[in-house]
């Protein structure tokens, strides 16, 4: 076959002419001449090399020539790429097609299909268990070709109308702040949910509220849902305290829900949190922090989480009957805004710059205010402006001069030229930031802020206190918030929140993390419908970048982050200064490895071949479980067991970032592999991924190895049978057995008849009801006494007395 094309221009040559030969003109006289005259090689290889000749192939059944090539090459000063095509001991099909594949990796052009028969083209596998990159980052170009492949952007789209599909009737619980100015608000939603057939039982929720007191008052309850409007409650947009009341109470109810075992889907309305559209005003970005949380419920509870909903300030009976209809409609969607033109769903999406010029080149002058400058994305940014020429830096941490190297740190900023001031100041207490820049030099005004510090203080839900969500937030939440406040009436250039795809996407044990960083972005969306700089980045991870140890940093890439390399991040920054944007994502990500799914994701995994998970449209549909349970219906009962455990082994080598699933002990307890209580929430969102299962995230405790946890699988998998018939079926073949050895006659058996004429016109009747108007209900009227208990006997095999004429008279 012809594995290497002419096109390629691979020359065949001829020692005894010092040319290119056609391969037609090699016959048995050249090789003659070849054998007895004088061997010219390396003039035959110059002329080739002058020619621009630079591949060669030796084809013979061990290559001799190639180290007379490559010097003959090296001589003239040229490279050349030199293979043969069989080795001694390797003359088969696989030798030659690897010395294709010496060619082709070196940009020779080959024709596989002759060699594959056809075939179709696949991306390179991956890498299960193993995180490394080995391929090299293209140097070719523009360094934007590579800074757009890590620019992502939230943006909303237009949702068609919608049906409430498999919603009717049924208790609903609507959860109003006592005394929070949402009385109107709520009274329209609770009027909307009654026009779609629901009994709605309303619950004031005052201060004071904890998982305790409202888990008491749930107790018992058992509603097919819940709408919580608790987000504008007291104090939500008047700051104050990093944890508004909205927040601390929404968690509260969280915790109360799974508490009090109620298994309804839990759906929040936020009012003014998000900007569906270019400029459109922000007025409560405290209320965005719910749109951070409810991606963590959703990662950690998934069953419980049932969505969010975004109305505008001005509220009514129709953005209420939207609402409801957003609530209940069968569309799969859990993050929604209800804006005039309609119904809008969220979605992230690549956003490259694809050559858009910039409308500024953004420099550093004056004074640059830098918090969290010590940590390390704080450092990456100082000599980042450093090195761009910054005049001077205000470097505040809460260690200031304490911190590790600090000392080393300023001199290495100063040795670039820029002037630096470090302080420590805690970012959130307003008059200390206050008395920092009433302090600046007058020659060095403040003309941007750069907020890159935060904290990380990992918790499940379940375990989530009030004073570990303040700890957290006061840093991210409240330094924001003083930085805005203070430096409003100020001439800014740039005002950078750095932020976290955290509070985009949101992973288990960010609860009281997540929250903060979508308030950052809503602030940026706030500050600039004010006519205020402002720009806020959802970073990636980075690389060496992370504030609570390694163990967070793994769970991370686990999850699908990559790390960014912080001279690449730090040049899509620059890129997004000179352009002047508001919101940006920027990371890296493995969508193929995400162990979650969401709507918000739709498009991007779309494109990977993967369908975005959500409530069913309508109706049970075939998922996981069933093409599961389908797979183990086609083997022996004995195997069933052994098959799920190779289904667990390698999901928990996955989530233990193990080589090999063989690492995993069928028997060994799963509180020696190391599970903590997030890997434990992630193999139960793997599995119920894989399975389709409502786990709980107690699934390793409750099943503590391996084998006990495949076991388990098994019995939730494995068929049962229908436990309403079979009862049924039991009490009608007792009910054939005393009607055969009954001997009964006259009025007592026309009594009997008429008892069962009774009992199957109710059965029917619940029959016709359940089909619906398509379905007819044969008539009773015509069937007689004798016929029923003569269909009894026909069914369950019944004696039947003899009713002819000669056994009335009998009788």
């Amino acid at each position: 076959g012809e594995v290497m094309p002419r096109s390629a221009e691979v020359p065949f040559c001829s020692s005894v002419t010092g040319g290119v030969l056609d391969p037609a003109e090699l016959n048995a006289e050249y090789w003659c001449r070849n054998l007895r005259e004088t061997v010219r090689f390396d003039r035959a290889v110059g002329r080739l090399s002058e020619q621009g000749y630079r591949v060669f192939v030796e084809v013979s059944p061990h290559p001799v020539l190639g180290p007379g090539i490559e010097e003959a090459v090296e001589e003239l000063g040229h490279e050349a790429v030199v293979v043969g095509t069989l080795h001694r001991g390797e003359g088969g099909l696989d030798r030659f097609l690897t010395s294709a594949a010496q060619v082709w990796v070196r940009g020779v052009p080959v024709d596989w299909s002759v060699a594959t028969g056809g075939g179709r083209r696949v991306d390179l596998p991956t890498y299960a268990f193993q995180g490394e990159r080995f391929w090299l980052e293209p140097v070719g170009g523009s360094p934007l070709s590579a800074v757009d492949a890590l620019r992502y952007r939230v943006v909303w789209r237009p949702l068609d109308a919608v049906a409430a599909a498999g919603v009717s009737g049924g208790e609903w619980l609507l959860l109003v702040p006592d005394g929070g100015g949402e009385g109107e608000w709520g009274s329209a939603l609770e009027a909307a949910l009654a026009e779609r057939g629901m009994s709605v039982s309303v619950l004031a929720v005052g201060d004071g509220c904890d998982r305790e007191s409202l888990a008491a008052v749930l107790k018992g309850r058992e509603p097919a849902g819940v709408v919580s409007l608790l987000a504008s409650g007291p104090g939500a947009a008047a700051g104050g305290a990093a944890v508004p009341w909205g927040l601390a109470a929404t968690v509260a109810l969280v915790q109360a829900l799974e508490a009090a075992g109620v298994a309804a889907p839990l759906w929040c309305v936020t009012r003014g949190a998000v900007a569906v559209g270019a400029g459109e005003r922000v007025p409560s970005p405290e209320q965005a922090m719910l749109w951070g949380l409810g991606r963590v419920v959703a990662a950690e509870l998934p069953e419980r989480w049932g969505g969010i909903v975004d109305v505008s300030e001005s509220v009514d009976g129709e953005v209420a009957r939207a609402t409801v209809a957003a609530v209940l409609g069968g569309h799969g969607e859990d993050e929604l805004a209800v804006r005039g033109s309609g119904l809008f769903v969220r979605r992230l999406e690549r956003a490259p710059l694809a050559g858009v010029a910039p409308v500024r080149a953004w420099k550093p002058r004056g004074t640059v205010l830098i918090t969290g400058a010590t940590g390390a994305l704080g450092r990456h940014v100082a000599r980042r402006l450093a090195g761009d020429g910054a005049e001077h830096l205000l470097l505040l941490s809460r260690s200031g001069r304490a911190a590790p190297d600090a000392e080393a740190f300023e001199a290495e900023l100063a040795a670039s030229g820029a002037r630096v001031t470090m302080a420590a100041c805690d970012v959130s207490d307003r008059g200390a930031v206050a008395e920092v820049l009433a302090g600046l030099p007058a020659e060095y005004p403040l003309t941007a802020v750069v907020h890159t510090a935060a904290l990380l203080d990992d918790a499940l839900l379940g375990d989530l206190t009030l004073d570990q969500m303040e700890r957290v937030l006061q840093v991210k939440v409240g330094g924001a918030r003083v930085l805005h406040e203070l430096t409003k009436g100020l001439d800014l250039s740039a005002f950078v929140l750095f932020s976290s795809i955290a509070g985009i996407c949101g992973l288990a044990g960010h609860a009281n993390y997540a929250p903060g960083n979508a308030y950052l972005d809503a602030l940026a969306h706030h500050r600039r419908a004010n006519g205020l700089p402002a720009t806020a980045i959802a970073w990636g991870h980075w690389d060496g970048a992370v504030a609570a140890g390694p163990g967070a940093e793994d769970r991370i890439r686990r999850h699908g982050a990559q790390d960014l390399d912080p001279a690449q991040a730090l040049d899509v920054l620059q890129g997004i200064l000179d352009h002047d944007e508001t919101s940006v994502a920027v990371l890296r990500c493995a969508w193929d490895d995400l162990a979650w799914n969401a709507p918000l994701l739709g498009d991007l995994r779309a494109r990977r071949g993967a369908a975005p998970s959500g409530p069913a449209a309508g109706g049970e549909q075939d998922g996981p479980a069933t093409d599961l349970a389908r797979r183990l219906a086609e083997l022996p009962e004995a195997e069933r067991p052994g098959a799920l455990l190779e289904l667990v082994r390698p999901v928990i080598a996955t989530v233990l970032r193990h080589s090999s699933p063989e690492a995993i002990e069928p028997d060994q307890p799963f509180k020696d592999l190391g599970f903590d209580s997030l890997t434990a929430v992630e193999l139960r969102n793997r599995l119920r991924a894989a399975t389709g299962l409502r786990l709980t995230a107690t699934l390793i405790y409750d099943h503590p190895t391996p084998a006990a946890l495949a076991d388990h699988l098994h019995a939730e998998l494995a068929p049962r049978p229908d436990t309403t018939v079979v009862p049924i079926l039991a009490e009608l073949d007792r009910l054939a057995a005393v009607l055969s050895a009954a001997s009964v006659a006259g009025a007592e058996r026309q009594a009997v008849g008429d008892r069962l004429q009774d009992l199957l016109a109710g059965w029917r009747a619940t029959a016709s009801r359940a089909a619906g108007p398509a379905e007819t209900v044969t008539e009773l009227e015509a069937v007689t006494d004798d016929e029923l208990i003569g269909l009894l006997g026909d069914e369950f095999g019944i004696y039947q007395p003899d009713h002819s004429a000669e056994g009335n008279a009998h009788e």
